[in-house]
Protein backbone atom coordinates (compact mmCIF):
# COMPACT_ATOMS: atom_id res chain seq x y z
CA UNK A 1 0.00 0.00 0.00
CA UNK A 2 2.80 2.44 0.75
CA UNK A 3 3.79 2.37 -2.94
CA UNK A 4 0.51 4.12 -3.80
CA UNK A 5 1.22 7.19 -1.66
CA UNK A 6 1.55 10.39 -3.74
CA UNK A 7 4.93 11.66 -2.53
CA UNK A 8 8.27 9.91 -2.82
CA UNK A 9 9.23 10.88 0.72
CA UNK A 10 5.92 9.57 2.05
CA UNK A 11 6.40 6.25 0.25
CA UNK A 12 9.92 5.92 1.66
CA UNK A 13 8.90 6.73 5.24
CA UNK A 14 5.87 4.44 5.15
CA UNK A 15 7.83 1.67 3.46
CA UNK A 16 10.54 1.79 6.06
CA UNK A 17 7.87 1.57 8.75
CA UNK A 18 6.47 -1.52 7.03
CA UNK A 19 9.93 -3.10 6.91
CA UNK A 20 10.45 -2.45 10.63
CA UNK A 21 7.09 -4.05 11.41
CA UNK A 22 7.95 -7.10 9.29
CA UNK A 23 11.32 -7.43 11.01
CA UNK A 24 9.76 -7.18 14.47
CA UNK A 25 7.22 -9.85 13.48
CA UNK A 26 10.12 -12.03 12.25
CA UNK A 27 8.95 -11.90 8.64
CA UNK A 28 12.56 -11.33 7.66
CA UNK A 29 12.19 -12.37 4.03
CA UNK A 30 9.36 -9.85 3.66
CA UNK A 31 11.40 -7.18 5.44
CA UNK A 32 14.30 -7.66 3.03
CA UNK A 33 12.00 -7.39 0.02
CA UNK A 34 10.44 -4.20 1.38
CA UNK A 35 13.85 -2.74 2.19
CA UNK A 36 14.94 -3.21 -1.42
CA UNK A 37 11.92 -1.21 -2.61
CA UNK A 38 12.58 1.58 -0.12
CA UNK A 39 16.27 1.71 -1.05
CA UNK A 40 15.29 2.59 -4.62
CA UNK A 41 13.41 5.62 -3.29
CA UNK A 42 16.61 7.01 -1.82
CA UNK A 43 16.83 9.58 0.94
CA UNK A 44 17.34 8.97 4.63
CA UNK A 45 14.80 6.14 4.80
CA UNK A 46 16.46 4.51 1.82
CA UNK A 47 19.75 4.52 3.71
CA UNK A 48 18.07 3.12 6.84
CA UNK A 49 16.48 0.39 4.74
CA UNK A 50 19.85 -0.60 3.30
CA UNK A 51 21.35 -0.82 6.79
CA UNK A 52 18.46 -2.99 7.95
CA UNK A 53 18.70 -5.28 4.94
CA UNK A 54 22.45 -5.75 5.41
CA UNK A 55 21.95 -6.55 9.10
CA UNK A 56 19.28 -9.14 8.34
CA UNK A 57 21.19 -10.84 5.52
CA UNK A 58 24.68 -10.77 7.04
CA UNK A 59 26.24 -14.11 8.08
CA UNK A 60 26.26 -14.47 11.87
CA UNK A 61 27.91 -17.21 13.92
CA UNK A 62 28.31 -17.85 17.65
CA UNK A 63 29.87 -20.84 19.39
CA UNK A 64 28.02 -22.16 22.44
CA UNK A 65 30.49 -24.48 24.24
CA UNK A 66 29.41 -26.82 27.03
CA UNK A 67 30.89 -29.19 29.58
CA UNK A 68 30.61 -32.84 28.53
CA UNK A 69 31.28 -36.30 29.91
CA UNK A 70 34.01 -38.40 28.25
CA UNK A 71 34.20 -39.74 25.64
CA UNK A 72 32.65 -36.65 24.07
CA UNK A 73 31.45 -36.31 20.48
CA UNK A 74 29.37 -33.14 20.84
CA UNK A 75 30.90 -30.35 22.89
CA UNK A 76 29.66 -27.33 20.98
CA UNK A 77 26.48 -25.92 19.49
CA UNK A 78 26.58 -23.40 16.65
CA UNK A 79 24.07 -20.58 16.53
CA UNK A 80 24.09 -19.15 13.00
CA UNK A 81 22.18 -17.09 10.50
CA UNK A 82 22.61 -17.03 6.73
CA UNK A 83 25.23 -19.79 6.69
CA UNK A 84 25.13 -23.22 5.08
CA UNK A 85 28.47 -24.63 6.24
CA UNK A 86 31.07 -24.11 8.95
CA UNK A 87 34.52 -25.52 9.71
CA UNK A 88 35.77 -26.47 13.16
CA UNK A 89 39.05 -27.23 14.90
CA UNK A 90 39.35 -28.58 18.44
CA UNK A 91 42.68 -27.92 20.16
CA UNK A 92 43.89 -29.72 23.30
CA UNK A 93 44.90 -27.15 25.91
CA UNK A 94 47.23 -27.69 28.86
CA UNK A 95 45.56 -25.78 31.74
CA UNK A 96 48.85 -25.11 33.57
CA UNK A 97 50.47 -23.76 30.42
CA UNK A 98 47.44 -21.60 29.71
CA UNK A 99 47.60 -20.19 33.24
CA UNK A 100 51.33 -19.44 33.09
CA UNK A 101 51.22 -18.06 29.54
CA UNK A 102 48.41 -15.66 30.36
CA UNK A 103 50.23 -14.54 33.51
CA UNK A 104 53.37 -13.96 31.47
CA UNK A 105 51.42 -11.84 29.01
CA UNK A 106 49.33 -9.84 31.50
CA UNK A 107 51.60 -9.72 34.53
CA UNK A 108 49.00 -10.91 37.00
CA UNK A 109 47.22 -14.05 38.15
CA UNK A 110 43.82 -14.73 36.61
CA UNK A 111 40.90 -16.67 38.02
CA UNK A 112 39.78 -19.72 36.08
CA UNK A 113 36.49 -18.01 35.27
CA UNK A 114 38.50 -15.20 33.69
CA UNK A 115 40.85 -17.57 31.86
CA UNK A 116 38.08 -19.69 30.38
CA UNK A 117 35.34 -17.09 30.07
CA UNK A 118 36.70 -15.64 26.85
CA UNK A 119 39.35 -16.37 24.25
CA UNK A 120 42.28 -13.96 24.36
CA UNK A 121 43.19 -13.39 20.71
CA UNK A 122 46.68 -12.17 21.63
CA UNK A 123 47.30 -15.41 23.54
CA UNK A 124 45.86 -17.38 20.64
CA UNK A 125 48.15 -15.68 18.12
CA UNK A 126 51.21 -16.39 20.24
CA UNK A 127 50.58 -19.85 21.66
CA UNK A 128 47.82 -21.69 19.80
CA UNK A 129 50.31 -23.13 17.32
CA UNK A 130 51.70 -25.27 20.16
CA UNK A 131 48.28 -26.83 20.88
CA UNK A 132 47.56 -30.08 19.06
CA UNK A 133 44.44 -30.30 16.89
CA UNK A 134 42.58 -33.40 18.10
CA UNK A 135 39.52 -33.07 15.86
CA UNK A 136 38.64 -31.02 12.80
CA UNK A 137 36.20 -31.03 9.94
CA UNK A 138 33.17 -29.28 8.54
CA UNK A 139 29.53 -29.32 9.49
CA UNK A 140 26.48 -28.65 7.34
CA UNK A 141 23.93 -26.12 8.57
CA UNK A 142 20.24 -26.60 7.77
CA UNK A 143 19.67 -22.96 6.89
CA UNK A 144 16.23 -22.40 5.32
CA UNK A 145 17.05 -19.09 3.69
CA UNK A 146 14.64 -17.21 5.97
CA UNK A 147 17.43 -15.30 7.76
CA UNK A 148 16.46 -16.82 11.11
CA UNK A 149 18.82 -18.35 13.66
CA UNK A 150 19.64 -22.03 13.25
CA UNK A 151 21.20 -24.12 16.03
CA UNK A 152 23.46 -26.97 14.94
CA UNK A 153 25.06 -29.65 17.11
CA UNK A 154 28.58 -30.18 15.83
CA UNK A 155 29.51 -33.87 15.74
CA UNK A 156 33.21 -34.67 15.80
CA UNK A 157 35.66 -37.44 16.61
CA UNK A 158 35.61 -38.62 20.23
CA UNK A 159 37.78 -36.68 22.64
CA UNK A 160 38.74 -37.71 26.16
CA UNK A 161 38.99 -35.86 29.45
CA UNK A 162 40.72 -32.50 29.30
CA UNK A 163 40.47 -28.84 28.43
CA UNK A 164 39.93 -27.85 24.80
CA UNK A 165 39.58 -24.76 22.68
CA UNK A 166 36.96 -25.03 19.95
CA UNK A 167 37.28 -22.68 16.99
CA UNK A 168 34.72 -22.38 14.21
CA UNK A 169 35.07 -20.45 10.96
CA UNK A 170 33.09 -19.91 7.78
CA UNK A 171 36.24 -20.59 5.72
CA UNK A 172 38.60 -23.59 5.89
CA UNK A 173 41.65 -21.31 6.10
CA UNK A 174 40.63 -20.00 9.54
CA UNK A 175 42.21 -16.69 8.54
CA UNK A 176 40.93 -13.97 10.82
CA UNK A 177 40.87 -11.26 8.18
CA UNK A 178 37.67 -11.21 6.14
CA UNK A 179 36.14 -14.31 7.75
CA UNK A 180 33.67 -15.11 10.52
CA UNK A 181 35.43 -16.68 13.51
CA UNK A 182 34.09 -17.75 16.87
CA UNK A 183 35.43 -19.92 19.65
CA UNK A 184 35.28 -21.00 23.26
CA UNK A 185 36.85 -23.27 25.85
CA UNK A 186 35.18 -26.58 26.73
CA UNK A 187 35.88 -28.94 29.61
CA UNK A 188 35.44 -32.69 29.14
CA UNK A 189 35.27 -34.22 32.59
CA UNK A 190 33.69 -37.05 34.56
CA UNK A 191 33.39 -34.82 37.63
CA UNK A 192 29.82 -33.74 38.30
CA UNK A 193 28.91 -31.18 40.95
CA UNK A 194 25.40 -31.50 42.36
CA UNK A 195 23.92 -28.65 44.38
CA UNK A 196 20.83 -28.64 46.58
CA UNK A 197 19.06 -25.93 48.60
CA UNK A 198 18.57 -28.50 51.38
CA UNK A 199 15.27 -29.55 52.93
CA UNK A 200 12.33 -27.20 52.36
CA UNK A 201 8.74 -26.80 53.51
CA UNK A 202 7.45 -29.19 56.15
CA UNK A 203 10.62 -31.29 55.86
CA UNK A 204 12.71 -28.24 56.79
CA UNK A 205 10.36 -27.41 59.67
CA UNK A 206 10.54 -30.97 61.00
CA UNK A 207 14.33 -31.02 60.71
CA UNK A 208 14.66 -27.65 62.43
CA UNK A 209 12.37 -28.84 65.23
CA UNK A 210 14.42 -31.99 65.71
CA UNK A 211 17.70 -30.06 65.63
CA UNK A 212 16.39 -27.43 68.05
CA UNK A 213 15.46 -30.14 70.53
CA UNK A 214 18.88 -31.76 70.24
CA UNK A 215 20.65 -28.44 70.74
CA UNK A 216 18.53 -27.53 73.75
CA UNK A 217 19.20 -30.94 75.32
CA UNK A 218 22.89 -30.22 74.91
CA UNK A 219 22.55 -26.73 76.35
CA UNK A 220 22.99 -25.03 73.01
CA UNK A 221 21.06 -22.22 71.30
CA UNK A 222 17.72 -22.80 69.59
CA UNK A 223 17.63 -22.73 65.80
CA UNK A 224 15.75 -19.82 64.25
Amino acid sequence: WFEDLPSKGGRAAAGYGVARFQRDEEDLVGAVATCRKVEKLGGYEGWLARVMREEITAPVMHVVPRTAMPPAKQVVTLATRNMEKAYYRIHAIDPKKLESQRKEMTGWDSTWSSLLGWVDTDWMDKHLGDAAVVASGETAIADKGDHKEVKTEVEHAEIGKGLYLVRVCDHPSFARSGNKLSGGFVNVTDLVLVGTPGPTGTTRAAYDGWLTGKLQEAGGEAVE
